[in-house]
């Protein structure tokens, strides 16, 4: 009886670890060797996009949002270095802007002119 309340008691811990590791986790995303993390909590950030001063709170879906034009901008520029030469660079730009946005473009387009595709979301 008693290894049968032992073995719940540390499921209950798992569990409760496992849902408390899961809320205050940073979720990345990369391409090539770019990469851009956000949280899946309201963080609080010192950036240029804090609407009234330069610390503010930061809510996921912006920064998610922040994080995704990074990592796009970031590798972009790597492909703009090789003059797009780099097919599996160019590919995975493609693939990455067709999951995250509306949009599906080349890299070349999404890097010639991004600011046609992206915007960054500031932060209250």
């Amino acid at each position: 009886m008693e290894r049968r309340y032992i073995l719940l008691a540390i499921a209950i811990v798992v569990i409760i670890l496992f849902l408390i590791g899961g809320s205050y986790s940073d979720n990345c995303a990369s391409i090539g060797g770019c990469r851009s993390c956000w949280s899946s909590n309201a963080v609080v950030v010192e950036s240029d996009l804090c609407t009234e001063t330069g610390r503010c709170l930061a809510e996921p879906s912006a920064q998610q949002t922040n994080a995704i034009s990074d990592v796009i901008l970031c590798a972009c520029e790597d492909a703009k270095i090789v003059s797009y030469a780099d097919a599996s660079l160019n590919r995975q730009i493609q693939d990455f802007v067709a999951f995250y946005t509306p949009y599906n473009i080349t890299a070349g387009e999404i890097c010639e002119q991004p600011g046609l595709f992206l915007a960054k979301t500031a932060y209250e």
